[in-house]
């Protein structure tokens, strides 16, 4: 067997998907069924052979959990030692990272909105029209909002005036059961 066979073995062994095993080892779709069907198929007659093993011997011990075993560096694609890498300097460096983007962008301020109004006049229609799917998409939640400043700019309306804006003798009460206005 290769070590892309013992791989896919070990790892249906373990009880992964297809699916997971091709993400896990960076293959296309499909890639497994079809070129290494034979790898996977041994990998889950050895897990199924695992469990039996284990169910005979839970009736005399109990059963001790497979530990989960992590990629070696050579298993690991440049892709993901490259990300990998990252996300650890990110983590141990986040402060320092933090701290140079606001001294960059202090320092760059004008030249930053000079770049977001060029961005923005190159596609001003690409823009317009997310904007208006966006709306598309939450017509009622933008409805809501209107009703709540429109009623908002009214109370602010009554008390600016200091009085109510209807007169005394035509302010309306609500009906007789109690209902009044909201």
């Amino acid at each position: 067997m290769t070590e892309i066979e013992l791989s896919i073995t070990r790892l249906a062994a373990l009880g992964r998907s297809p699916y997971q095993i091709e993400v896990e080892l960076g293959f296309p779709p499909y890639t497994i069924h079809q070129k290494y069907h034979a790898a996977l198929q041994e990998g889950y007659a050895r897990m199924a052979r695992l469990e039996d093993s284990k169910s005979n011997e839970s009736m005399t011990a109990p059963a001790e959990p497979i530990e989960r075993q992590e990629k070696t560096t050579e298993e690991m694609s440049q892709r993901e030692k490259l990300a990998e890498t990252r996300r650890l300097y990110y983590q141990s460096h986040r402060s320092e990272i933090r701290e140079k983007q606001r001294r960059y962008y202090q320092a760059n301020k004008e030249k930053v909105a000079q770049y977001q109004r060029q961005y923005q006049q190159a596609n001003k229609r690409k823009i317009a029209e997310s904007r208006r799917e966006y709306y598309r998409a939450n017509k009622e939640k933008f409805a809501e909002w209107s009703r709540q400043y429109k009623a908002r700019k009214r109370r602010e309306k009554i008390t600016q005036q200091g009085e109510s804006a209807w007169p005394e003798n035509q302010m309306p009460t609500g009906d007789q059961n109690g209902a009044g206005l909201k």
